[in-house]
């Protein structure tokens, strides 16, 4: 059983051409940001419920996805920073 659940409740979409680096398996990329996504994860350990808004990147291989969701998809992928 998965230590949580995730939810992208809304989206938002970016106008200010952010950029988003990432750090996959120890090769940088950096990626578009596309928008903004408001994530609601709830763990399964009976702790409260976390609330988050994290950047929507623009991937080669997942497309359009939340930075969580591609890390949790991705494996070894890490944000470094937004630009």
């Amino acid at each position: 059983m998965p230590e949580h659940t995730r939810t992208t409740i809304q989206l938002h979409p970016d106008t200010v051409d952010h950029r988003a680096v990432i750090d996959y398996c120890d090769e940088i990329r950096t990626v578009p940001v596309v928008g903004w996504a408001v994530v609601l994860t709830v763990p399964n350990d009976g702790t409260l419920p976390q609330l988050t808004v994290e950047p929507v990147v623009d991937d080669d291989d997942f497309g359009p996805i939340a930075i969580g969701d591609l890390i949790e998809e991705g494996g070894a992928a890490e944000l470094v920073e937004i630009q």
